[in-house]
């Protein structure tokens, strides 16, 4: 085939691709929009292969030229958004949150932030609307595939010779890496969507496409109008279900990625043979184009501009908002597709490539050197109010921390703590999380002022649920087995006292979680809705398998960002006024939290005979809210953690509840 051609309805698919991610991340619908992402790299494998198969086949190809052309399209507009985060960051971020901006810059500059992201946060979590380089992650995608593949792709050309062969082993390593993204969706989400390994299948379905179109090997199916129709309109039809079927909650990318990345190839190959279909006669219209030509400045500049106008705010931006920020977006890539993508693109300009490698380096060079002295010097905190900055770095868990995160062999082992009085038997123990752990103080406390003594197992994410499972943790299962052959260990042990983070667990959501699920053997493949299913059949398996002991279900704390001290902080900080004294969280909204978990923990009270529901938690608001502080001090620390000093406050409801069980004990 002759060299590769501009196609407007390419433009225009990305079009498709970007104003999803756009509104999605806008919170205007859209709820799978993240997968134009997906469309990006199917698009990006498709164009680039394209360029690297010709020129190899001609004996054209240049490695410096290749690198040339990345630089002169990717380095621009991304270093000239970096230097624009940054600048806008040390005015309107917190220091903590400048620092983290920073560490981000450094590792996006050098094309490593998908792994930075992968350590810090889920993408879907409350933490990432705080990153306005969170989306650099799939730039660093790509240019980390496009640093190995073309070597890959020459020493096809050179051992394979034979377009076959090559697509054999295009498909062989897009199958591994297709394979590896579904097992990984189940056992590790956030390494399925951030890390290379688990992506590159996405961009080798384009790769593959390309070296298929431009060997002529589809040519005859494609040029039947009535084929290349059908295909567009399959293509599109995938891509709009993808974009307003999935959600957060849908397991991502792995098996579900196919549907979006099917679609773009569709249509990229139903527009190949030049039969003008209509799906990509439609893309082809200019305000597609016009807008896919726009797609990467605007894919840029569109995440850093939200996460500033969310940034500090306690109700988070209406839509007529967001859609003013979305045209300031559209705004600001329009300019920078103007003045800085062409003229860097313009080779009269700019034409030794060797100078424009060196540019690039020496640019990223100085903005990851910049990005370190910031990070290293904590975002400069000077720039914070004293006593703000000393109430928000204080610590205030308490000080048994050791006796947290247990695990099966810390239990095999026999290393679990036991906390209250100095002497006697423990006959009771503490399960659950870190909601468990952040009360444990008032309840060890009141233990120890009745001479008692009980065990603590907790743990991160942790609930007592035999049989039940956790996407995205394998071994999640064997932690409850393991709890329950610990109370087979302990027959002395008469009470197990459970608390949790009953509204992300039986919702799968939380102002820090989204989309969390919990399943069992019987999973109908309802999403998060089978949450409640799965905890009433774990929580039951536990009940009667130890009906000889006595269940308490204790309520929970409120949670939410009214109630987080960083949340709070950043609230005054943007806002320039108030006080944490002021930060609460209505009552009436706590309520409705607990509509959504207290039915459940009452039914199963009411259904087992060794069970009993204790809410206990409620004494820590008022009629009217929740109070961040007490007395100068905070009673949570972030936003769904009691601190030691605000659990303290419980310790006289949890001594006459110990001592009401020790005395029906006693009784029986």
């Amino acid at each position: 085939m002759s060299g590769m051609k501009y196609r407007a309805d390419i433009d225009g698919l990305r079009t498709l691709a970007v104003v999803p991610v756009v509104l999605f991340h806008a919170g205007l619908g859209f709820s799978g929009g993240f997968v134009g992402v997906d469309i990006f790299f199917v698009i990006s494998g498709f164009l680039i292969t394209g360029i690297l198969h010709d020129g190899m086949k001609a004996g054209t190809y240049s490695v410096t030229g290749f690198y040339d052309r990345r630089i002169r399209r990717i380095f621009p507009a991304l270093l000239v958004v970096t230097v624009m985060v940054l600048a806008s960051a040390s005015v309107l971020l917190m220091p903590s949150d400048f620092q983290a901006t920073a560490k981000s810059a450094l590792w996006s500059s050098v094309f490593l932030s998908n792994f930075h992201f992968y350590a810090q946060t889920g993408y879907f979590m409350e933490a990432a609307e705080l990153s306005p380089l969170l989306h650099t992650w799939s730039l660093s995608v790509e240019e980390q595939f496009y640093v190995v593949f073309p070597l890959v792709l020459w020493l096809a050309h050179r051992f394979l010779r034979s377009a076959g062969r090559l697509l054999m082993l295009l498909s062989v390593i897009a199958a591994i890496s297709f394979a590896l993204s579904v097992i990984a969706v189940r056992s590790t989400p956030e390494a399925a969507f951030y890390l290379s390994h688990n992506r590159i299948w996405e961009l080798m379905t384009g790769s593959m496409l390309a070296v298929a179109v431009r060997e002529g090997l589809t040519s005859r199916i494609s040029a039947r109008p009535a084929i290349a129709n059908g295909a567009g309109a399959l293509g599109l039809a995938l891509i709009v279900w993808a974009v307003f079927s999935y959600s957060a909650s849908t397991p991502f990318p792995g098996a579900a990625a196919l549907a979006p990345c099917l679609g773009a190839v569709l249509l990229i190959w139903s527009g190949a043979s030049g039969t003008a279909a209509v799906a990509n006669r439609l893309l082809a219209l200019p305000p597609m184009v016009f807008i896919g030509r726009i797609s990467y400045s605007l894919y840029l500049w569109h995440w850093p501009v939200f996460v500033f106008a969310r940034y500090g705010r306690e109700v988070a931006p209406v839509a007529a908002e967001m859609l003013v920020w979305v045209g300031v977006s559209v705004a600001l890539a329009i300019l920078s597709w103007r003045f800085i993508e062409q003229p860097f693109r313009d080779r009269q300009r700019f034409p030794d490539p060797l100078k424009v490698l060196a540019a690039g380096a020496l640019a990223t060079a100085l903005v990851a050197g910049t990005s370190a002295g910031i990070s290293s010097a904590r975002g400069f905190p000077s720039r914070l109010d004293p006593e703000l900055r000393k109430l928000i770095k204080a610590r205030y868990m308490h000080d048994r921390r050791d006796c947290h995160r247990v695990t099966p062999s810390r239990m095999r082992r026999g290393d679990i703590c036991i906390r209250g009085a100095e002497t006697g038997e423990p006959s009771f123990v503490l399960a659950g999380d870190s909601h468990a752990d952040a009360a444990s103080p008032a309840i060890f406390a009141a233990a120890e002022a009745l001479g008692l003594r009980g065990y603590q197992y907790t743990a991160a994410g942790f609930r007592p649920m035999p049989g039940v499972e956790k996407r995205g943790e394998p071994n999640y299962v064997h932690r409850s087995a393991a709890f329950v052959a610990f109370l087979k260990q302990h027959p002395e042990v008469h009470t197990v006292i459970i608390t949790g983070f009953w509204i992300h667990q039986l919702t799968g959501d939380s102002f820090r979680h989204r989309g969390t699920l919990w399943y069992d053997a019987a999973y109908d493949g309802s999403g998060t809705a089978y949450n409640r299913i799965a905890t009433r059949n774990g929580l039951t398996r536990l009940f009667t398998t130890f009906a000889d002991r006595r269940f308490i279900l204790l309520d929970d704390v409120a949670s939410g960002n009214a109630l987080d001290l960083k949340s709070q902080a950043r609230r005054i900080w943007r806002s320039g006024q108030g006080s944490m004294a002021a930060a609460a969280m209505d009552r009436a909204d706590y309520q409705a939290q607990r509509d959504a978990y207290e039915p459940l923990l009452k039914e199963l009270a009411a259904t087992h005979p060794n069970v009993t529901y204790e809410p206990l938690f409620t004494t820590l608001c008022d009629d009217m809210a929740c109070r961040l502080m007490r007395n100068g001090q905070p009673v949570w620390r972030n936003g769904d953690h009691l601190s030691a000093t605000g659990a303290m406050l419980l310790e006289p409801q949890f001594r006459d509840l110990l001592a009401t069980l020790e005395t029906l004990q006693i009784a029986r």
